[in-house]
């Protein structure tokens, strides 16, 4: 994996390695995906920007969606071309970005072995065994999950080559998220 992005709260999802659907995609895409720990000084302008937008664009609270929708927009034309970002020479985001040149990839659907079960993931998030449901997270919806067997009612539960989890419906019959 090439690139490393660094996220902090509120971005992770509250499913297996906190994705959410735009964080799977970039790791798809071959980006390290870094979740960091919340409230640590390596992560302060993630944090700080979620505390400026709010304090920018949510008190007091707008009286329509039209009107809160025009906050928004202000706030994004002054951060992304008024406002300077340390981290660009005092410079805004707006001398930087370029868009660009190509559509967005395709991603292959992953492929796995023939041996193990394959399950397509819910729009909720959820995935079904015979006499069991349970939830992998939205991030995964419209996706498919390899569960390689491990034992007797017991798989480990895979993105691709990503491991999600252990599934033993023997005892728990609950996914137990990884790092294990």
């Amino acid at each position: 994996m090439g690139h490393a992005l660094r996220l902090g709260q509120p971005v992770p999802g509250r499913w297996a390695h906190g994705f959410t659907r735009l964080s799977l995609w970039w790791w798809r895409l071959g980006i390290q995906v870094e979740f960091v720990r919340h409230g640590f000084v390596d992560n302060n302008a993630h944090e700080q920007m979620h505390r400026v937008l709010k304090a920018d664009t949510a008190r007091p609270p707008a009286h329509t969606l039209g009107a809160q929708a025009r906050r928004l927009a202000r706030w994004r034309r002054l951060c992304n071309h008024h406002r300077p970002h340390e981290s660009l020479g005092l410079r805004p985001p707006s001398t930087r970005y370029r868009s660009a040149p190509a559509p967005l990839p395709v991603l292959a659907a992953p492929r796995y072995p023939k041996h193990w079960l394959v399950r397509a993931v819910r729009e909720n998030g959820e995935i079904n065994l015979p006499g069991w449901s349970g939830s992998i997270g939205r991030a995964f919806s419209g996706l498919s999950v390899g569960l390689r067997p491990t034992g007797t009612q017991r798989f480990r539960v895979y993105f691709a080559t990503l491991v999600l989890g252990e599934l033993d419906l023997a005892r728990s019959r609950k996914l137990r998220i990884a790092p294990f």
